[in-house]
């Protein structure tokens, strides 16, 4: 079933500019763009404490439409906070009547402290 009255999010795409040392994508902003409508859900908090770095991390499940131009190099802004795309955005497609119903990408926002 579509999403008939969903929420806007924007996704930011960056220059290539490789990863900081603890995997996170550098680089410039190259272009944004809003995608509509979408669902966001929440899914996990963790910890992870190493190396004198302190992070806990929370996630939501964003439901796109079907073609959304997202990548897993992407950043997403919702509800005025930035997540990074965590994984290959999932592409459902009906094994019974081969319609696409949209995107499901996995998104953690990481608060980073020290420990």
């Amino acid at each position: 079933m579509p999403i008939s009255a969903g929420e806007s999010i924007t996704r930011i795409r960056l220059t290539p500019g490789g990863r900081d040392a603890y995997g996170d994508p550098l680089g410039d902003i190259k272009d944004r763009l809003d995608i509509t409508p979408c669902a966001l859900a929440p899914r996990q908090s963790g910890e992870q404490i190493g190396d004198g770095r302190y992070a806990v991390t929370s996630g939501m499940d964003l439901y796109a439409p079907a073609g959304a131009d997202i990548l897993p190099s992407d950043r997403i802004e919702a509800r005025g906070v930035v997540y990074e795309v965590d994984g290959e955005p999932g592409d459902w497609v009906s094994p019974y009547t081969s319609r696409r119903p949209g995107l499901v990408v996995p998104l953690t926002r990481v608060a980073e402290g020290t420990a």
